[in-house]
């Protein structure tokens, strides 16, 4: 995101201004803030190459040689997951309020760092079993009445719902890159009766078999199936995933996260909050000008049950 820091004095927010010869395409964006628009400046924007941790106009970098914020005439925010402990200072009032001064401020993250401002990525799966793991899904759907268990069926039984009505269908949309799960789920509903009387079915758009970060085509498919998952009546998503977190609206029962390559044996558990995990805070104390623990410090923020390290948003 691209922007003036030019808010109110009270808050941090950036805003990136309309081209005046550009005016004609205002009505085909919206505006992320009042007054601004998504469309980069054709003359006077200053940044024309690739930014990294080590570019010398970062955040991090000017305030390690001491320099001043307020007469730089952009800088660049590194909120990667890798950022240094001098990156983090932008959760800081006093770094806050010299960003004010600087005309332009770029910004480069793969977290979602919100909770962090209170204070003013896709983590891998631990190894488990394609066996250990299916059995830990259905423990959960089974348990939380999420999915119906199954009946072995016996010859020219019909199914049928309650009172002799017509079974409800209930269906199962997977999300994965590997397609074993989906294809145990269909075969399990396919070969047995739902014990509820239900007819049970299961989809997958595609298993692309392992994820290929900068794929355009991928990730399309990918934002395809987050879209897809946001119309879920249930959500049930793996811990720690950023992809199940963008695909939430409404609080999903996340799957406990394995230990030593079994699943435990809660299941699942209801997530406390609709709200991401950000899994990789700033851990900084403004006035002590020392580590911290961000999950602690202020209100409204809470450690995350999928990832102790991070920390989230609370609802109230």
């Amino acid at each position: 995101m691209l922007g003036d820091p030019a808010c109110g004095e009270s808050h941090a927010c950036w805003h990136v201004r309309t081209p005046p010869s550009r005016d004609y395409l205002d009505n085909l964006f919206c505006e992320p803030f009042p007054g601004s628009t998504w469309i980069l400046p054709q003359r006077d924007f200053p940044v024309r190459r690739k930014l990294t941790i080590d570019t010398a106009q970062s955040l991090g970098n000017t305030l390690s040689r001491g320099e001043a914020l307020g007469g730089a005439p952009w800088l660049y925010l590194h909120l990667v997951h890798n950022y240094h402990v001098e990156d983090r200072r932008f959760f800081c009032d006093d770094v806050q309020a010299e960003l004010r001064r600087v005309p332009w401020f770029v910004f480069h993250a793969d977290n979602y760092f919100v909770p962090g401002l209170f204070q003013v990525r896709n983590f891998k799966w631990a190894p488990i079993s394609i066996d250990e793991f299916y059995g830990q899904i259905l423990r959960c759907t089974h348990r939380e009445n999420i999915l119906p268990g199954v009946v072995v069926p016996r010859a020219n039984i019909t199914v049928v719902g309650s009172g002799g009505q017509a079974a409800k269908c209930k269906a199962v949309v997977v999300v994965s890159l590997h397609g074993e799960y989906s294809e145990r789920l269909r075969d399990m509903y396919h070969e047995n009766c739902a014990a509820s009387g239900e007819a049970v079915t299961v989809f997958q758009l595609m298993h692309l078999g392992e994820q290929h970060f900068g794929d355009r085509q991928q990730n399309h498919k990918a934002l395809a199936e987050m879209v897809l998952l946001s119309f879920s009546d249930v959500l049930v998503t793996t811990a720690v995933s950023t992809f199940g977190y963008v695909s939430q609206g409404l609080r999903p029962w996340v799957l406990t996260r394995p230990n030593h390559g079994k699943a435990p044996q809660t299941a699942c558990r209801l997530a406390p909050s609709i709200e991401p995990c950000f899994h990789t805070p700033p851990n900084y104390d403004c006035q002590a000008k020392a580590g911290g623990d961000s999950g602690r410090m202020v209100q409204h923020t809470r450690h995350c049950e999928d990832f102790e390290q991070g920390v989230q948003l609370l609802e109230s």
